[in-house]
Order: structure tokens, then sequence, then C-alpha cells
């Protein structure tokens, strides 16, 4: 019995039909990788929620500061450091986005955190991943300290739990990245798209996760939040969508039902 040789043609053939299946689940499969990314990303960012309340069950309810100034008697001092140092968490992975793989900073805080010294005022403490509601939860800039410090705090004090009248609808953290180097996260988030002249010293919300970003609710509970469309790191922050354009992020009215960022 003769035994049957494929053709040039037959083999061609074959290896296009392969190449069309192959085209038709990598999108699949790619979105299946981005979903498991943005898993651990919200996994992550409800850790954050955990040594959170820890800190506010040691502090009488208060949050972290965002900032403490003069620490050391001259530099200022980070709230992840702050965090990290004073013994609420160990180890820095947690406050990393797996799909924010282009943020350079990652190895180096984990390699900080693993030294467990005292020194929340490094400034590599700034380039997490998770923004920190400012100007509503880390301090009371909204609420009559529009500038300079009261005491070591800038912008006031921040928020006590027993302030916030809608816990599980008041943004604590999110996704965010650097207004500039969006390669790189940022560790305060802005309730407004940061203008031309504070992209350097507060970040947006980043919604990396195909449109979607992770936010931690004051009740400590975590959820996808659909944006505008897909911020890539390293693009442009001016040529990117606008997630400050929709809800829970649009800051429609000051101390209303539909503001998702202040204490009301």
């Amino acid at each position: 019995m003769s035994k049957r040789i494929f053709t040039l043609i037959e083999l061609l053939v074959v290896i296009a039909i392969i190449a069309i299946l192959a085209s038709m689940m990598l999108p699949a499969l790619q979105n299946a990788r981005e979903s498991a990314r943005k898993i651990a990303c919200l996994s992550n960012i409800k850790q954050l929620g955990t040594v959170f309340q820890l800190y506010q069950e040691d502090n009488q309810g208060f949050y972290i500061p965002h900032m403490s100034l003069n620490y050391d008697g001259s530099d200022t001092a980070w709230w992840p450091g702050l965090l990290m140092t004073n013994g609420y968490a160990k180890g820095a992975k947690f406050l990393f986005c797996p799909k924010n793989a282009t943020n350079d900073m990652h190895g180096n805080l984990t390699h900080k955190a693993g030294l467990n010294l005292d020194k929340p005022t490094w400034s590599d403490w700034r380039y997490i991943d998770f923004g920190y509601n400012r100007n509503h939860i880390g301090s009371s800039k909204r609420y009559g300290v529009n500038s300079g410090s009261v005491g070591c705090l800038m912008y006031g004090s921040p928020a006590k739990n027993t302030m916030i009248k809608k816990p599980s609808k008041t943004i604590v953290a999110a996704d965010t990245m650097h207004g500039v180097n969006t390669k790189r996260g940022w560790f305060q988030m802005n309730d407004v798209l940061p203008g031309s002249g504070a992209v350097n010293s507060i970040g947006p919300v980043a919604t990396r996760h195909l449109g979607y970003a992770n936010v931690l609710w004051a009740d400590s509970h975590a959820s996808s939040e659909k944006g505008t469309g897909n911020m890539s790191p390293g693009d442009e922050l001016a040529n990117m969508p606008n997630p400050y354009l929709v809800q829970p992020f649009n800051k429609i009215s000051s101390n209303s039902i539909y503001d998702f960022w202040d204490r009301y």
C-alpha cells in the first residue's frame, strides 16, 4: 500500500488554516491575559484598603495624611513610606499594578521596602501605581485649607472615617499615572483632570485595564470602573481619553450625591 504524500499546495493550505485559527484566538488570549492582570490589580488595591483600616484603628479613625512635612527635621515623608516604615505593611508589591510593567520603579521600591529601614522620606515612594484621593481623604484641601499647611500637614488634616457620609460611594484610591512620565504611577490623585501646572504634582485616574480603572472605596470594597477609553502607559496625557467625563470620576457638583470624591 503506497503512502499518501502531501503536496506542497496542500501543506501551504494547512499552514494557512493554522495561521487563520491562531489569529482568531490571539485577541481572546490577549483579553484573558488582560483580565487576569486586572483581577490581580484589584486584589492589590483591596489589600491597600485593609492596610488603611489597620492605620485607622490605631489613629482614632483618621486616614493617613497624604504627606508629612519636616518629618525628620527637613524632608517630606510620603504616605506609602509612612505606612511601610510604621509596620502597617511588609513589602511593596501590593502597591503595584501588574498591567503597568512599564513602571521602572517597581524593582527599586521592592528592594527598598525589603530593607525595612525608617525611610518614609525616600522620594521613590511617590511612584507607586495607586493614587490617593488627596483633596478629600488624604487632606482637607477642598474643605477650607486651600494652600499652605497646618503644622506638618500640607492642606490640613486627613479625613476621619465618621466624616464620610456615603463610604460605599466615596473614592479613596485608584489606578493612577504620573501626569508627565505616564509610564510611572503616582501616589496622589486629583478629582479633576490635572491642568498643565499640576501634572507634576498630582496624577490622573488611569483607565489602563482596557478602559477600566480599579478603585478602592471608603467602605474598603474595590471595583473596576469604566472610563472613556484605554489609557496606555507611555502616551502623552493630552492624547489620552479623559476618564473624568464619566461617572464615577466626573465631579458633577460639589457636596452632592453625584460626587464620588467628597466626604458628603
